[in-house]
């Protein structure tokens, strides 16, 4: 097998499991679950999130 060979392989093996691990799953996550009430009880300012 030739380096070029080797290259080419390797990118379509990367490309594949580039795509496969992009792949909706369909596992979205249920908000529907969510319910009461709820409360703020840590923040961390320097984390910059909301």
């Amino acid at each position: 097998m030739t380096k070029h060979h080797l290259h080419v392989s390797l990118f379509i093996t990367l490309l594949f499991i580039v795509v496969q691990a992009c792949t909706d799953s369909g596992e979205d996550f249920d908000h529907a679950g969510l319910y009461g009430s709820w409360k703020m009880v840590d923040f961390h300012e320097h984390h910059q999130l909301n």
